[in-house]
């Protein structure tokens, strides 16, 4: 990743890394374990089925890998 922009969220709080595209499916299905074999509320699963696009868009190249930003 660009050291320029890996300086410049460090300096903001925010922790980047690097995962492969296919996660993204392996995320979705354990958020959908997750709904399904817990005891979830209502707001609960509101916030899994809403709050967590994890498709991949469709795009004009073929994307390998996404970064994934928190603060």
């Amino acid at each position: 990743m660009n050291d320029d922009i890996t300086n410049k969220a460090r300096e903001q709080g925010i922790k980047l890394a690097i995962i492969p595209i296919e996660c993204l499916s392996d995320i979705k299905s354990d958020m959908a374990q997750l709904e399904n074999e817990n005891n979830l509320n209502e707001l609960q699963k509101w916030i899994i089925r809403q709050k967590y696009i994890l498709d991949v868009p469709e795009l004009d190249f073929e994307a390998k890998a996404i970064v994934i930003a928190v603060w």
